[in-house]
């Protein structure tokens, strides 16, 4: 008699499907933010809300300060804010991306790899549509953005991918084991975005405290797009080279840990 698991194809074998994560990618989308008009309008103008109350609470109230700028805060806020929203929504989603299939993890031999990977794309494909239309607003409403640099976002939105990813797939492993990691891990986002220059300006940092600042790998995040579209300055130095391998070993080391836990992962789903 044959041994079912003897024929069951090894994890390591199977490649991931393009049309299953494309799949996955619209369904994705489609459940979240196009089930109705109103989904579909507040995914996209949600996070424009949230830039116009930072903009007003951080230029009318407690008026913030750019050292140096010719420019307003609100697009100082917004190039960095944008990234950071859909950093940590895919992170986020994607910490939860097993635990929330885990029937149709039951039923279906899917790639669990895809699972997490198509919440990561799906999320920024919404969040770049919707930094490209702050882009389009900021360039009519007069601020001087260098677009000529623009496709150099490019690549540094796939880096972005890159480093989401590799974090996205160990948190998705540790989910399955610590199903309390999702409730730690909006807790982290919240202290993380307040420790990273977006709504306020490097220069503003105590001089102390510029290492740490410095090690935080989201400050290079936030900063990049203001430095090209904003100051004009697209000199490669030695932190652009650190944030690509941090990027690649987050990737790796995320996809290592998920590997190595995968065959553990239906004893606890």
């Amino acid at each position: 008699m044959t041994n079912p698991k003897a024929t069951k194809t090894p994890y390591r074998q199977r490649a991931i499907p393009v049309a299953l994560f494309v799949l996955l990618i619209r369904r994705e989308i489609t459940e979240r933010y196009l089930g109705s008009l109103a989904g579909a309008v507040w995914g996209l103008f949600h996070p424009v809300l949230l830039l116009a109350t930072y903009g007003f609470v951080f230029t009318h109230i407690i008026p913030a300060r750019i050292p140096d700028a010719s420019f307003g805060f609100v697009p100082y806020l917004a190039l960095a804010f944008w990234p950071w929203l859909a950093f940590a929504e895919s992170l986020q989603r994607g910490a939860t991306a097993i635990v929330d299939h885990a029937a149709l993890i039951d039923k279906v031999p899917v790639p669990m790899t895809t699972l997490v990977l198509a919440r990561v794309a799906a999320t920024f494909a919404v969040h770049g549509v919707g930094y490209c239309l702050v882009l389009f607003v900021l360039a009519l409403t007069g601020t001087q953005l260098d677009l000529l640099w623009l496709p150099a976002l490019l690549p540094y939105l796939i880096l972005l991918i890159v480093f989401t990813t590799g974090l996205c797939l160990t948190a998705a492993a540790m989910q399955v084991f610590i199903r309390d990691l999702a409730q730690v891990l909006a807790a982290l986002l919240t202290i993380w975005f307040f420790c990273t220059p977006i709504i306020y300006s490097p220069a503003l940092i105590p001089e102390q405290y510029h290492s740490l600042f410095a090690a935080n790998p989201m400050t290079w995040f936030a900063e990049f797009p203001r430095r090209v579209l904003l100051y004009d300055t697209m000199q490669w130095t030695s932190a652009d080279l650190i944030s690509v391998a941090i990027s690649v070993t987050a990737l790796v080391l995320g996809y290592g840990i998920f590997r190595r836990c995968r065959p553990f992962f239906e004893e606890f789903l």
